[in-house]
């Protein structure tokens, strides 16, 4: 039996503890507000500005009819118990006791747990907010969000229910507070539900000093968690725990970001999303330190910039963001988009930072290769991952490597299908598959491969992975690793050539030491093309009704055929595409070459 070690046995205990005591003495329902005014430090962010203002109003116009977007769905939303404890899907309520008792597996046989949180994350504030700053203060807007914030504290007394369950959830949640209740101007602090609002942020605030993630989830989760202490003391300034909670959440601002950001920039999840979401947390901290008057060193603006370069390099030339390993469907504040799916506006929060000036690039700690033939908004780009393992059990890793993404003439062509669910075990597992990826199988063989829910594992046979982008014209990744099998090595290396705007070309060479290795590569199609078979290995790409595209595959005995899978455009949906599947059987050293060609 082993036992955890004694730092951790003592933050776990105290932990504890403290919930025990809250638990025997839970906190008064009424009393004087111990908090009394907002510092206005978030008010930059959330002028509409970045955004559709248009768009903007329309969404806060249908909260104010009753309902709001979720994982791209119309979820109710309504002043009433049930709208903040139902999945929607399941009609099912999550359970209602206090926190600590509350088990996962309750929760899973309830629903999803993601959809009632994001619900609860509270992002339809900042749109009423908005909506009420941009139309000269309507009071329809301020008495949406009087009556739905009043019906949340009713339905969520202090360290009860699911909603005070995760620390990072209360941290999101109450950053949505503090940047959309200034822009309701000051007449805010004169609503009759104003004490009920500070008593229950000063609660929630407490409850994440409480239950820190230093051991449980010591990722994206303590992030936000140490961002919502940083914010909790400028925000909150002349409580007497601001200069505590200030300190102690940069601090752990400090610390993650060398910790969860490797030197390249690149986040250590090894996923484009979960890479936006820290950044974002990262960049909120500065523009609000920097209004408070808090100094960062070098260190800080040197990763953080470093930081926005991957983020540009993941960005394909229409706009949206590749799709490396988890898709998480939140964000922290829905300034303009609604997503990272298409990260403008994150973009635009770090104006000023350095401009990326390679057209390509490999990020040694993140694994993963960027290249394109221009800034212009029809050029080609593609991405490769390499090692697809990332920090702690890489919970929001999949088996991609030497997974390509490939975009032409502006236009995502070879995609990732995404995630869709975190809770539904047979699609969370098989959207995390090597063959859900655009990469090459050996002999059947799957390196990395599901173990949970959020873990990852390995059976130790890829060995020596490396990758570069290789100098020169055309533009070029390229990557090498062995996979070695009972005794057997086979060696393959996979290069991407980019040949202008409208062409790419995909190098395997494959050389196995001992015996006949089948081999089987997957081209995913985006969601719009469809395959239609014109040659043993050659397909013309149809989108609308018109031939786009033409994929060839040559190479010593490949044939090839068209199935059909699955594809996840954002969390929670799903939804019928193309993948173009090829086989061989190698047993000498072979190369093979798939080459991509835009029509229009």
């Amino acid at each position: 039996m082993t036992y955890p070690p004694a730092p951790e046995l003592w933050v776990r205990g105290a932990q504890l503890a403290g919930d025990v005591l809250r638990w025997l003495l839970p906190a008064r329902a009424r009393g004087p507000a111990p908090l009394q005014e907002l510092a206005p430090v978030l008010a930059t962010l959330s002028v509409p500005g970045h955004g559709d203002r248009g768009a903007i109003l329309q969404e806060a116009e249908r909260i104010v009819a009753g309902t709001t977007q979720i994982f791209g769905a119309d979820v109710p939303l309504r002043p009433l118990d049930e709208t903040w404890h139902c999945d929607w899907i399941t009609g099912q309520m999550m359970p209602r006791g206090f926190q600590r008792w509350i088990r996962l597996p309750a929760i899973r046989a309830r629903g999803d747990i993601k959809r009632v949180w994001e619900i609860n994350r509270h992002r339809w504030l900042i749109r009423l907010g908005q909506a009420s700053q941009l139309t000269n203060g309507d009071p329809r807007f301020a008495a949406a969000a009087r009556g739905l914030l009043a019906s949340w504290i009713r339905a969520n007394p202090a360290n009860h229910g699911v909603n005070w369950y995760d620390a990072l959830e209360i941290g999101v949640r109450l950053i949505a507070w503090w940047t959309a209740l200034p822009l309701f101007g000051p007449a805010v602090q004169q609503w009759p539900e104003w004490p009920d609002v500070m008593r229950a942020m000063d609660a929630q605030i407490r409850s994440i000093e409480a239950h820190l993630s230093y051991f449980s989830s010591p990722n994206t989760h303590l992030l936000g968690e140490g961002l919502a202490l940083f914010l909790a003391g400028i925000v909150c300034a002349r409580q007497p725990r601001a200069s505590t909670w200030r300190t102690r959440g940069l601090e752990i601002l400090t610390a993650e970001l060398e910790r969860q950001v490797g030197a390249d920039g690149g986040h250590r999840e090894k996923s484009s999303y979960y890479h936006c979401y820290a950044l974002e947390m990262f960049l909120v901290a500065t523009v609000a330190g920097r209004g408070a008057g808090v100094r960062f060193d070098d260190r800080w603006v040197a990763r953080v910039g470093r930081m926005v370069d991957v983020l540009k390099a993941l960005i394909q030339p229409d706009g949206s963001l590749s799709r490396i390993g988890d898709d998480d469907g939140g964000r922290l504040l829905p300034l303009a988009a609604s997503d990272y799916y298409r990260p403008r506006d994150l973009l635009a929060m770090a104006e000023g930072a350095e401009n990326q000036r390679q057209l390509s690039g490999w990020l040694d700690e993140m694994s993963i290769g960027t290249a394109r033939t221009s800034r212009d908004t029809d050029a080609a780009w593609c991405s490769l991952q390499g090692a697809p393992l990332g920090m702690l059990n890489a919970g929001h890793s999949h088996a991609g490597l030497g997974s390509v993404e490939i975009s032409l003439a502006g236009q995502p062509l070879i995609v990732d299908p995404g995630t869709y669910s975190y809770h539904d075990v047979e699609w969370r597992d098989g959207l995390r598959r090597a063959d859900t990826h655009n990469g090459v199988t050996i002999a059947g063989l799957e390196p990395f491969f599901p173990a949970g829910p959020f873990r990852m594992s390995d059976r130790g046979i890829v060995r020596v992975v490396s990758g570069r982008a290789v100098p020169g014209e055309p533009v070029s990744l390229e990557l090498r690793y062995a996979l070695h099998c009972d005794g057997d090595v086979v060696e393959h290396k996979r290069q991407i050539l980019l040949l202008g705007p409208d062409r790419a070309v995909v190098h395997d060479y494959i050389a196995p030491r001992d015996g006949k290795w089948p081999v089987t590569w997957h081209w995913h199609l985006a969601a719009d093309c469809r395959a239609v078979a014109d040659g043993p290995a050659s397909f013309e790409i149809m989108s609308a009704g018109r031939r786009v595209a033409r994929v060839r595959m040559d190479g010593p005995g490949v044939a090839g055929e068209v199935r059909r899978a699955w594809l996840s455009p954002q969390y929670g949906r799903k939804e019928p595409g193309d993948v173009l599947v090829f086989q061989a059987l190698t047993q000498s050293p072979a190369s093979f070459v798939c080459e991509l060609t835009r029509l229009v």
